[in-house]
């Protein structure tokens, strides 16, 4: 990745991203939901959500995935809340797709991103959402739960 790259990734991610439909789903376990999301500042900029409880091994994942299509690797960041840990790094923990992360292959735990507080999976999103800059004061979350 050039350092052209580096700037689009921080710059990406540090804009302000409202969610398209006002509505983000959480699926149920089996299933995943995506979400629309675009740059406050200029709704060609586009965004998704991947929310992912669809286990392979373990039934019990939740995982959040933030992609951008102008983004070489697409996938921009990866929080992985419950399931196997990465070289040691225990569940939840979140892989950066950058140069300075080595493009998703370090597992970071929260703890090292001062996100102690994270004690549900629904405490993971809005950390998330959070982090990737994406504003969701007045957006309906629903948990589907069946």
């Amino acid at each position: 990745m050039t350092s052209l790259q580096n700037l689009l990734f921080d710059k990406l991610k540090s804009l302000a991203k409202l969610v398209v439909n006002n509505e983000i789903h959480v699926p149920s376990f089996s299933n995943e939901t995506r979400t629309d999301l675009e740059a406050q500042v200029n709704d060609n900029i586009r965004f998704e959500l991947i929310i992912n409880r669809k286990g392979h091994r373990n039934k019990n994942i939740f995982s959040l995935v933030f992609l951008s299509p102008r983004y070489d690797n697409k996938i921009m960041t990866r929080l992985d809340y419950s399931g196997t840990s990465h070289k040691g790094v225990e569940t939840p923990h979140v892989h950066i797709y950058d140069e300075k992360h080595d493009f998703g292959k370090n597992a970071l735990p929260l703890s090292a991103l001062s996100a102690d507080d994270i004690k549900t999976y629904m405490d993971a999103l809005d950390w998330f959402l959070n982090d990737n800059n994406v504003v969701h004061d007045n957006v309906k979350i629903s948990e589907n739960l069946t």
